[in-house]
């Protein structure tokens, strides 16, 4: 089942937390994503200050989570006990698929009224 690239975001970002600064062969494997394509989400990342790239010798290079990739995670975490990512196959009443045959994900927000 592919990830949307805000769980592969968060996926990496976790990875970082969990296991500190990693060498990119090993932030593949442990948040299981292919090389080329952990490549371009560091550099998203990056841009973004929620990554950091550290020179530990002359030849290794490791990646370490910043304080706003902490917070992002957090951020994430709490949206999401908002806002619930759901299968929409999982839904009986609604069997959509991508182009690909693929079940479709979309944020879906509680429609019941806020008791005051």
């Amino acid at each position: 089942m592919r990830r949307s690239k805000l769980e592969t975001c968060l996926s990496i970002l976790e990875t970082l937390a969990r296991h500190g600064p990693l060498k990119i062969t090993h932030v593949m494997q442990k948040a299981n994503v292919n090389c080329n394509v952990l490549k371009n989400y560091f550099d998203f990342l990056i841009k973004q200050g929620a990554v950091e790239e550290k020179s530990v010798s002359r030849d290794r290079i490791v990646y370490a989570i910043t304080d706003r990739g902490s917070y992002l995670i957090r951020c994430f975490k709490e949206l999401n006990q908002v806002i619930p990512t759901v299968k929409i196959s999982e839904i009986p009443s609604t069997k959509l698929k991508n182009q690909f045959g693929q079940p479709e994900y979309r944020n879906l927000v509680n429609t019941q009224t806020p008791q005051m």
